[in-house]
């Protein structure tokens, strides 16, 4: 019975260093910096995990951007937590921040908050270094819904006209009536007729037309 036990024994480490020779190989050929090796290795994961999710980068916005009722923005003040702070813009058109009170925002440029935050900070903080940022627009949004691939609201940071829209929400779907698109305004009146065949031709008199904020575009 010992020589049976010490001959499964034998045979069971013969077969685990078998089964481990992959793992060994690969240690060694990243040690000796075989790039393939290395990057099987660091993109490799257990069914059971994911590598985690990318952070949600922010929408650029244009430097005349006008902040609205709603819209999000990140006030920075270097080297100070404590007066760094998220803020959205009450219907009243103001945002609170520490030390600073009450700020007036609604229809000022990002760049015009900066200059005004810094100014209330003089009286506080030596030299600030202010960065105004907007994370989120919902003042001025406008619509798509119906045969798109991405149906939803749309930030309207400058000018946009119906194709560009439409190219934002990912295209058409292949269902959609391409003749029949129209455009409701805010008061959902219909606004106009949009035929998206002739519009990429070139021939549509509508293909230029600007949306305004509040308008949906409906693609049946």
């Amino acid at each position: 019975m010992k020589h049976i036990s010490l001959d499964f024994a034998l045979i069971l480490s013969v077969l685990l260093c078998v089964g481990m020779a992959p793992t060994f190989r690969l240690a060694a050929q990243t040690a000796k910096g075989d790039k393939k090796a290395v990057a099987v290795a660091t993109t490799s994961f257990p069914e059971n995990l994911t590598a985690p999710p990318s952070a949600r980068p922010t929408e650029e916005t244009r430097d005349d951007y006008q902040l609205g009722i709603g819209d999000v923005i990140h006030v920075s003040v270097w080297r100070d937590q404590e007066l760094t702070q998220t803020a959205v813009v009450r219907p009243d058109g103001k945002i609170s921040l520490p030390l600073m009170g009450e700020i007036s925002v609604a229809g000022k440029t990002a760049t015009s908050v900066k200059s005004q935050v810094r100014d209330r900070l003089l009286q506080f903080v030596t030299d600030p270094q202010v960065t105004v940022s907007v994370l989120e627009i919902h003042s001025r949004q406008v619509y798509i819904t119906g045969q798109v691939q991405r149906p939803g609201a749309y930030p309207l940071v400058g000018s946009i006209n119906v194709l560009q829209l439409i190219a934002s929400a990912g295209g058409l779907t292949p269902f959609a009536h391409k003749k029949g698109i129209v455009i409701l305004d805010a008061t959902q009146a219909q606004k106009e007729k949009f035929d998206y065949a002739s519009a990429i031709q070139g021939r549509d008199k509508h293909n230029k037309l600007i949306l305004s904020p509040g308008d949906t575009v409906v693609v049946p």
